[in-house]
């Protein structure tokens, strides 16, 4: 959930650093590089699709419905495509709970004008378990602490491989990220069925099957695709 508390629930110009891109490879699990069993998504479930700017709000397109296996008796319904460009202000590390096994990972990102450096610095972050929390220093301008606030989303974060999981946990508070991937919902295990939101005016969480993730000051026109163990570029 994002609640003010948030629970449920980009202007970057300049060169960003390429920390992690996956398109999903195609993998065989056992090789070398397969990812451990908590993002073993199965990989030709996901489909491809160049993701536009998301730097004045998070980006989503509907898809048509895909069933991806994530491992663990646990399965993603694929919702919409989804972008989101902004910067970090909680970050909630899961190691026990029910989906911690495919879901190690929550991000509470800020989005547009109050991204800025300037507006950041009126913003208080705060976690519990699946929960972002959203304060307001003294003195913060009325129109930041003026509710809704659909610029700010918790984002928890289903990683499609190995690489984008270590990627997304080196992410720390204050980074400036763009995250790729699809919202979905999880069923499975005998559980009931964790749902995303898929509107930035509630309070409930995205959850995101995420398939690339960069980190810096901006978002490169073209991700890379890394496809069948070649590297080329999406178009």
């Amino acid at each position: 959930m994002a609640n003010h508390a948030h629970g449920s629930s980009k202007g970057m110009g300049m060169a960003a650093v390429l920390v992690a891109v996956a398109m999903i490879p195609v993998l065989v699990y056992g090789i070398e590089d397969a990812p451990p069993p908590e993002v073993a998504v199965a990989a030709a479930a996901l489909p491809h699709r160049f993701m536009p700017s998301a730097s004045a709000r998070p980006w989503q397109a509907p898809v048509a419905p895909v069933d991806v296996p994530l491992g663990h008796g646990k399965t993603a319904h694929l919702k919409q495509a989804y972008a989101i460009e902004g910067a970090v202000l909680t970050r909630r590390r899961h190691r026990l709970g029910p989906h911690s096994d495919i879901s190690p990972l929550d991000l509470g990102i800020v989005t547009g004008p109050n991204a800025a450096s300037d507006r950041m610095a009126h913003l208080r972050g705060g976690t519990a378990p699946r929960i972002a929390l959203l304060r307001f220093a003294e003195g913060a301008p009325a129109d930041l602490v003026r509710g809704p606030h659909p610029w700010f989303t918790n984002n928890h974060l289903i990683p499609a491989t190995a690489a984008v999981r270590d990627a997304l946990l080196a992410v720390g508070t204050g980074d400036r990220v763009r995250i790729e991937g699809f919202l979905a919902d999880v069923t499975g295990m005998g559980l009931a069925p964790w749902r995303t939101s898929e509107r930035r005016q509630d309070t409930w969480c995205e959850i995101v099957v995420v398939t690339a993730v960069h980190v810096g000051d901006a978002t490169p026109a073209a991700p890379v695709v890394r496809r069948a163990g070649r590297t080329a570029t999406s178009g």
